[in-house]
């Protein structure tokens, strides 16, 4: 399974509700994230999980290529990590009718 270990832990800004602490595998996947019918996809290289008790609970480093423009061309904070080839994924999402931005 691709979700081998986790722990249920408060929320890290209130302390309140659940946050899940998940960890993931290393290895190649891709960024979404989408909004309305846009979407902007990436390929990362995950390279290690980190544990801080100031942000959110399930935390990792990730190799992005072309950061500086991932970040300033994304669509906000959330993402989704998606263990899938990032042209595959932003092929598939183009099909569903999204407009894609692939970095």
């Amino acid at each position: 399974p691709l979700i081998a270990n986790y722990i249920l832990r408060s929320h890290f800004e209130s302390g309140k509700g659940v946050g899940v602490a998940v960890s993931l595998p290393k290895g190649r996947a891709s960024l979404l994230k989408i909004r309305g019918r846009k979407a902007v996809v990436a390929g990362v290289e995950v390279i290690e999980q980190e544990r801080s008790e100031y942000r959110c609970r399930t935390q990792m480093k990730l190799k992005i290529e072309e950061a500086e423009d991932f970040i300033d061309g994304t669509l906000g904070n959330h993402h989704l990590l998606v263990y899938a080839d990032s042209e595959e994924l932003a092929d598939l999402l183009s099909e569903l009718g999204f407009e894609v931005m692939l970095y």
